[in-house]
């Protein structure tokens, strides 16, 4: 009995090795997004991005289709402008995570 039991850990732990699955949304997305919309702002060092939730900022994984793991972001990022002033604006994307290359790859950046 023991036998079999351990047998049938060592194939469960084997059954799960190797396989890549689609990163943690809730910290390999959103870090990444906030990476890229903070590339594209006038003044990066002072974005502030308000913690998402109540519908106002989103993350939907879209699913994974040949080995791409698809999210959509959507949020807001609180930052200096050219004058000095502190804005928001509103911002989307279409975000990409091959899981095989282990690379991000962003689409159709909206910053309102």
């Amino acid at each position: 009995m023991k036998r079999v039991l351990l047998l049938g850990l060592i194939g469960l732990a084997l059954v799960g090795c190797g396989k890549k699955t689609c990163p943690d949304v809730v910290t390999d997305a959103w870090t990444q997004a906030q990476y890229i919309v903070k590339s594209r702002l006038k003044s990066p060092s002072t974005a502030d991005f308000p913690y998402p939730g109540k519908g106002l900022n989103g993350l939907h994984e879209t699913g994974e289709i040949d080995g791409v793991c698809h999210y959509y972001i959507s949020g807001d990022v609180d930052a200096q402008n050219s004058f000095g002033g502190i804005v928001r604006n509103r911002y989307s994307m279409n975000l990409k995570y091959n899981i095989s290359t282990e690379k991000w790859v962003y689409e159709n950046l909206e910053i309102k």
